[in-house]
């Protein structure tokens, strides 16, 4: 069951590592968003959500609650590279056909002193990022690209790979305002097994506000037998 609390992860687990690919869309907003204010901004902030589980998990639909505590950045070295590490936190429980499992897990992630994502360390995720990396200053409707791209590893020692791991981003016209001046910005994470066939994706939903904020609004986990929905209240 470790794959299902993988669905609460990612609140920020990303860095932009290829400029915003693509061009502006037909939207009918076509202001500018500043993407790199608010993602430097979730990551030096502490911060704490709080989210329900649902969906189904081989057929049965999971019940659950729990919290994600995102800290400060802190000098930590990455591979005895100089860094900064961001630590989530994610605590909560959740029922499956009435057998009930707790949710108690530490993922690290790590950053170069100008923000680019370097890897991850966390209870069944060991990443390097690969490639070069940059932070677009804004974005708008219609913008999309590659986030970073980043090799697999079985454990923490980084010598035994085992796939790899993608991520893209898009960004589309808020139509329910909730927020009165934002728009949509959707992660999509996506891992694969060295042969490059999709194991699991996970599929992350923001607010993304003209005042420099990221609002985490779900996300969406599925693999072969779960479709899991982590909602933020």
């Amino acid at each position: 069951m470790s794959k299902i609390i993988k669905v609460v992860l990612l609140s920020l687990v990303f860095t932009l590592l290829s400029a915003c690919g693509g061009g502006s869309g037909d939207g009918s907003n076509s202001a500018t968003y500043p993407f790199r204010n608010a993602f430097i901004a979730s990551l030096v902030t502490e911060s704490e959500q709080f989210f329900s589980l649902s969906g189904s998990i081989e057929g049965s639909p999971p019940f659950g609650s729990g919290r994600v505590f995102n800290s400060t950045l802190s000098n930590t070295p990455f591979l005895a590279t100089p860094a900064q590490r961001k630590l989530h936190h994610r605590t909560g429980s959740f029922t499956v056909n009435g057998a009930e499992f707790s949710i108690d897990q530490r993922d690290y992630l790590y950053y170069d002193f100008n923000f680019n994502y370097l890897g991850q360390i966390g209870l069944d995720d060991f990443l390097i990022v690969t490639g070069s990396s940059f932070l677009p200053a804004t974005v708008q409707v219609g913008d999309s690209g590659v986030l970073y791209t980043g090799n697999k590893y079985l454990n923490s020692s980084f010598n035994t790979q085992i796939g790899t791991q993608s991520a893209v981003f898009s960004v589309d016209e808020n139509s329910d305002r909730t927020f009165s001046d934002s728009v949509l910005l959707t992660i999509e994470i996506t891992d694969y097994d060295l042969l490059g066939d999709v194991i699991t994706s996970t599929t992350n939903l923001y607010y993304l506000t003209a005042d420099e904020r990221m609002l985490p609004i779900n996300s969406v986990f599925e693999s072969e037998t779960k479709l899991i929905t982590t909602t933020y209240q």
